[in-house]
């Protein structure tokens, strides 16, 4: 559970070579899944690195994956990025993923 005290943590994760269909496929029930922890305050920032900069908002050449989360312990962010959907299926590579301590030096609302 998060609380106002709780740390936050910086995710990195690399997207496995060879699976943009499959990330587009399942890119709906990604983002449902994820807009309950968005809502909860679980997850603070999510997005990813490019091979390059993408011209119509579409990330198909998304090379890594970052997400911040607010929860107390690393284990439980460990939890999180387990428990999505690009997990369970193959897209991220767990296995090389980073989990840093992470402090918010400034953020800004984006608009849409």
């Amino acid at each position: 559970m998060t609380t106002a005290s709780s740390p936050e943590w910086l995710i990195q994760v690399p997207v496995l070579p060879g699976t943009v269909e499959k990330r587009i496929q399942l890119r709906s029930q990604h983002y449902a899944d994820a807009k309950s922890l968005i809502e909860s305050g679980f997850i603070t920032f999510a997005g990813g690195i490019l091979e390059n900069p993408t011209t119509d908002g579409d990330n198909k050449d998304m090379t890594v994956t970052l997400f911040t989360v607010s929860v107390p312990t690393r284990e439980e962010a460990k939890a999180i990025l387990e428990r999505d959907v690009y997990t369970k299926e193959g897209i991220w590579d767990v296995s090389k993923a980073e989990i840093f301590p992470f402090k918010t030096g400034i953020r800004a609302a984006m608009s849409k």
